[in-house]
């Protein structure tokens, strides 16, 4: 269950060089488990697990008349958690499964800011640089949901 807001806008042809779009929304997600069976092996405890009940997304595009392009994107979550063992099952036992053995782990509340600049070349071609979550320092974190700095580079054709 959840609900989602989003507001845009668009502004053309400012200084006649350049239109602007914008996008913001957020997302509210209640991801628990609905059910009185908490002993479920399908989920370790009352919630979903990397369901951020919180989630806040930003994206910018600045069009420019040479064809140039260049979009800012970014998202924030929070109370997004994961499932730790807490403790170990007695081996070779006829115990039964249990949540009990999981305890919930908050994640980092990230925020991933990602950048692409693209240039459009004659009528039917596109060459790009992009860079995703580039506020990523490279320090493995298993509690950070995000997979890191990343650059792409490439081009697109249309026939």
């Amino acid at each position: 269950q959840g609900v989602e807001l989003t507001l845009s806008s668009v502004i053309e042809k400012i200084a006649g060089i350049v239109d602007i779009s914008s996008s913001l929304s957020y997302t509210y997600t209640r991801a628990e488990q609905m059910s009185n069976d908490h002993d479920s092996n399908v989920n370790k405890g009352d919630k979903v697990e990397n369901t951020p009940e919180h989630m806040f997304t930003a994206d910018f595009r600045f069009d420019f008349i040479s064809g140039t392009s260049l979009n800012i994107s970014g998202q924030h979550t929070r109370n997004q958690i994961m499932y730790a063992m807490k403790s170990r099952p007695t081996p070779n036992t006829d115990t039964p499964y249990s949540n009990d053995y999981f305890e919930a782990v908050e994640l980092h509340n990230p925020v991933m800011i990602n950048t692409k600049l693209s240039q459009k070349l004659f009528e039917n071609f596109d060459l790009f640089v992009m860079c995703k979550n580039i506020f990523d320092d490279y320090n493995a974190d298993p509690f950070n949901p995000g997979a890191g700095r990343m650059f792409s580079f490439g081009g697109s054709a249309e026939f």
